[in-house]
């Protein structure tokens, strides 16, 4: 999460407006600084704890998604909550289940392809055992 650019300097810009507005409470006021740097901490704790947690979601997709290459389509995936990445999981989950009919489908035309190429193979096979008899 930290490598992430877009974080860093969200980062980086919250702690100089923290800074920043204590150093002008402090000013003000010592019990007004500390309410602010205390107030603007937690409200920086939290940004990351729901960041974090945003992350380990986007982590659970890339597994999701690695397993699916793979060819494991026995995934559920379907989520019934609210926001982007459960519209993410639902498109994933689509998209999972449209692979795995294409699947099934190209098994059933291989092996119906085998039947017949089975199947001329033979009726070639009858007349021209037939030939080499007669000759």
């Amino acid at each position: 999460m930290t490598r992430n650019k877009e974080i860093q300097i969200v980062s980086l810009f919250s702690v100089s407006i923290i800074v920043v507005i204590s150093l002008v409470l402090f000013q003000l006021s010592v019990i007004a600084g500390l309410i602010s740097l205390i107030g603007m901490a937690l409200i920086l704790i939290a940004f990351f704890v729901f960041t974090k947690r945003r992350y380990k979601q986007i982590a659970e997709l890339s597994l999701y998604l690695r397993q699916l290459s793979a060819g494991n389509f026995q995934l559920d995936l379907r989520d019934n909550s609210e926001g982007e990445l459960s519209i993410l999981k639902n498109e994933i989950y689509k998209v999972m289940n449209i692979l795995s009919e294409q699947k099934n489908t190209l098994e059933n035309e291989k092996g119906n392809l085998h039947d017949v190429i089975l199947d001329i193979s033979h009726q070639l096979k009858t007349p021209l055992t037939s030939i080499q008899m007669m000759v």
